[in-house]
């Protein structure tokens, strides 16, 4: 018989340093914090969860709550509560913003549609509005961008205020689902150049609230823009009315008082607002672009009707345009004590 010889295997003591066994242990507040993200963690996924059985009701459910489901709603009488930062379930303060109220129109003629590229990704973006001097109604534009042409279009919508909050309140609930399903203006849609763009600014509303002042611009992309238009909206008849009379009573007085036509120049007006002293006018201002500087063509009031130009002064100075819309900027942020007191109330109401 052949002996099988086996490999004999020495065993080494190998000396490990002897770790304490305390160093492996953790201490007590770092217990307490891990427990207390675990349990955030776990309120978080609830929180979750409940949202998604929210949205997604439970097929196990009568008839009759089927058909009461079913039934349309009317988003307009939808109450939407105040926004909110979300806070991640690992952070203990996130800044909450304050709001204060600021004048619209404020200086005279500078609000203007602020495009960003997100429009070109989108398709369409909601743009900040203006909310009325009784703080009833707020109206914003909606703009539309069309990739096949390059094309951009415009509608104004009205949404109606809630009259059971302060002010600030108002506005911040003001929700897109409220308002009005069709637009109180429209823009042309039917844009056959290639670039252009037709949108509409909210300028500023009547002191009574019954009128909004809108100003049209019309261009394209490449070359700037063509023509600027004020068009007043009168919200007790539901009608509009573009003051095509302004242009025609500021090209007639060049021509025959200074012999300046402006049907070969490039000229357009600029809306500023209502008339402090007459509320039911309209003030704004002209230049032409004849050459290295532009040329100051006056300040010009007319009529909500279209009624009744005048030159008030060839001079740019001082100009007594009234401010009555409101909207909210930010004023700051909750402080953090305020912040975790309710936030240890929410918690107490939830437990």
């Amino acid at each position: 018989m052949k002996r099988i010889l086996l490999p004999i295997i020495i065993l080494a003591t190998i000396n490990l340093p002897a770790y304490s066994a305390i160093s492996f242990k953790k201490d007590q507040a770092t217990i307490e914090a891990e427990y207390l993200k675990d349990v955030e963690r776990k309120r978080i996924k609830e929180e979750y969860g409940r949202k998604i059985l929210d949205r997604n009701p439970s097929g196990f459910m009568t008839a009759e709550e089927y058909e009461l489901l079913s039934h349309p709603q009317d988003k307009s009488i939808i109450d939407y509560g105040l926004p909110q930062t979300d806070k991640p379930y690992d952070m203990q303060y996130i800044p909450q913003p304050t709001y204060r109220l600021a004048r619209y129109n404020d200086p005279p003629g500078t609000p203007d549609l602020k495009i960003s590229k997100d429009l070109y990704r989108t398709r369409q973006l909601n743009l900040p509005g203006i909310t009325s001097p009784d703080f009833t109604i707020m109206v914003y534009p909606a703009v539309y961008y069309y990739p096949a042409r390059g094309a951009i279009s415009c509608d104004l919508f009205l949404i109606a205020l809630r009259d059971n909050d302060s002010a600030v309140n108002k506005i911040l609930k003001a929700n897109i689902a409220n308002r009005y399903p069709e637009p109180i203006l429209s823009t042309d849609k039917e844009l056959t150049n290639s670039t252009a763009f037709r949108t509409l600014t909210p300028i500023d509303f009547s002191e009574d609230s019954t009128k909004l002042l809108v100003k049209e611009k019309i261009g394209s992309s490449a070359d700037g823009i063509w023509q600027t238009n004020a068009i007043v909206y009168d919200f007790k008849t539901h009608t509009s009315y573009n003051l095509v009379e302004l242009r025609y009573a500021i090209s007639y007085y060049w021509k025959e008082y200074k012999g300046l036509d402006l049907v070969d120049k490039r000229w357009d007006i600029y809306p500023l607002g209502f008339s402090k002293g007459n509320p039911d006018r309209i003030i704004a201002t002209a230049y032409a672009y004849t050459g290295e500087a532009p040329v100051f063509l006056g300040v010009w009031s007319i009529d909500t009707k279209g009624e009744q130009s005048r030159l008030i002064s060839l001079n740019n100075g001082s100009i007594e345009v009234a401010s009555n819309g409101f909207k909210i900027v930010k004023d700051g942020v909750v402080a953090p004590s305020l912040g975790k007191l309710q936030e240890k109330a929410e918690k107490k109401f939830i437990r």
